[in-house]
Parts: structure tokens; sequence; C-alpha cells
């Protein structure tokens, strides 16, 4: 989780690197590995001036919250629950409760 919030393309890329060996050690690691797998990679991406694939990466835009730009063809609602991340409609339903409050 630390190298998740790193300051670059390379600890992001540590980040995925240890949680994808957390999910292979299984539910006992105690972290939101699958998660954090999908997350690194949404943040390697925006960090190298690509679009995400999985839709886990928010930012204030004009003091509204907005989905950062994703690529909606790199992966699948499927892709998405299978690395517990929310569907792009659950996404931008979240998204437009905290810009409602």
């Amino acid at each position: 989780m630390i190298f998740q919030h790193g300051g670059g393309p390379g600890n992001y890329l540590l980040a995925r690197h240890f949680a994808l060996r957390a999910v292979e050690l299984g539910p006992s690691s105690g972290l939101p590995a699958r998660w954090l797998v999908a997350a690194a990679k949404d943040r390697f991406l925006i960090s190298v001036g690509e679009p995400q694939w999985y839709g886990t990466q928010y930012r204030k835009v004009d003091g509204k919250w907005q989905l950062s730009p994703i690529d909606e063809s790199s992966v699948t609602d499927e892709d998405r629950i299978e690395w517990d991340v929310p569907t792009l409609e659950n996404m931008r339903a979240r998204i437009e409760k905290m810009n409602s409050q």
C-alpha cells in the first residue's frame, strides 16, 4: 500500500508486484490485495500519461469529483469484479453521490 502512494511509475509497479504476490499467498494476507493490483496498474498508467483500465482513480476538477480518464475497452466489468473493483456503472453512481453531498 505504501508503494501505491509513492512518487512515480517505479513505485506503482512495485506496488502491483507485491499485491500480485499477496494474491498468490491468499486471503490470509489481510490486505485488499486484489483491488490493489488493479489500483496500482491504474496509477502506473496515469503516471505515464495513459488512461487507466479499471477505473480506480478519481480526481477533483473545479470542485467536482470525476473518474480519471479511462480506456473502457481495456478490461470488462467482469474483469473489474474479478479484481474486486466496482463496475463502471457503480463507480459513476458513487461519484454522483460524492458530488451531491
